[in-house]
């Protein structure tokens, strides 16, 4: 009996062995692998980002440091100047002369008008101002430029240009 059964036996062998020849023929290696290997670790999953994407720090520059400087008093502003048209100051009052040209070097009453005189060393400028009958309330009326010897100087000249040159230092 024992005759009988060897042949079978390798028979089986034989056939088992041919078909695992078979059977692995159709399968490639990295199956093979895979089906003999334990579970591969999960692949980590990308987060989406909860809130606007955060820039990356930038590099800080030092401020170039500029040289002191002491003052030892206040600067005043540069003083504003223009020249005005003497047929302007008609019809102004003193306060609004006064606020274009400054104080004047003079000033006089008489009956019923105000002089006031502006005097440089080669001439002199006067504003003549009389009172508004209704109101009281001087008003420049006339004008009259004159030479250092008292003689009359056209408006024009270069010295009564001078006086009549608005000097104001406020804002504006």
């Amino acid at each position: 009996m024992v005759n009988r059964r060897l042949p079978q036996i390798w028979r089986i062998s034989a056939l088992s062995s041919l078909l695992v020849i078979m059977l692995s023929g159709c399968a490639t290696y990295d199956k093979v692998k895979t089906w003999l290997s334990p579970d591969p670790p999960p692949q980590p999953v990308a987060q989406q980002p909860v809130g606007p994407p955060v820039p990356p720090p930038m590099a800080v520059q030092p401020k170039p440091k500029r040289p002191v400087v002491h003052e030892t008093h206040d600067p005043k502003p540069p003083e504003k100047i223009a020249s005005i048209d003497p047929n302007t100051l008609v019809g102004l009052d003193p306060p609004a002369v006064e606020r274009l040209l400054g104080a004047p070097t003079s000033s006089s009453k008489a009956d019923p008008s105000l002089v006031w005189t502006y005097v440089t060393p080669d001439c002199s400028f006067q504003i003549f101002f009389y009172p508004d009958l209704k109101t009281s309330l001087f008003h420049a009326l006339k004008y009259a430029g004159l030479g250092g010897k008292g003689d009359p100087m056209d408006a024009a000249q270069p010295c009564i240009r001078n006086i009549l040159t608005a000097r104001t230092n406020g804002p504006g």
